[in-house]
């Protein structure tokens, strides 16, 4: 179940001030990624609804300076909110299980409300998605292409 989780690169890290949204930051992969920031260069946001419990927040909210957003990525209004001004966003709120409309509302609008709000913005952010579901990665390619933007699958 523990997925391979990217480090932030010298390249990424050389372009100051880096302001990144880590969507479903309070998850487990979202968390590792957290970690592995250098947080001198790294101004942070994170949007989660706790679904998964509010562990990780503790850790989450100990990070001095961290903007966090209490809201549900299928939630085009916060992710809007959440997204302004930042450079990167990295999007770990992958919802995997037996409810069908969770799944649904997270995976599929909530990449579709990222989009969205990317294409929105005057200067907008770079995407990372962490997603194996091949389905997915497709109505994520295809709906970035329609607005110019090209997502990275980490």
């Amino acid at each position: 179940m523990a997925g391979k989780v990217p480090r932030a690169d010298a390249k990424t890290l050389a372009s100051i001030p880096m302001r990144i949204l880590v969507v479903g930051g309070c998850g487990e992969r979202g968390m590792r990624f957290i970690r592995t920031l250098d947080r001198k260069r790294a101004q942070l946001s994170v949007l989660d609804n706790l679904s998964g419990g509010i562990g990780h927040f503790m850790e989450v909210a100990m990070y001095k300076g961290v903007k966090f957003y209490h809201a549900d990525v299928a939630n085009l209004y916060s992710v809007i909110q959440a997204i302004d001004r930042v450079s990167q966003v990295y999007n770990f709120s992958l919802h995997k299980n037996e409810d069908s409309r969770g799944e649904f509302e997270t995976n599929y609008l909530g990449s579709l409300n990222l989009i969205e709000a990317i294409a929105n913005t005057d200067n907008p952010p770079k995407l990372f998605t962490n997603s194996d579901d091949p389905l997915l990665k497709d109505f994520i390619s295809k709906n970035a292409t329609k607005f110019g933007i090209t997502p990275e699958f980490i």
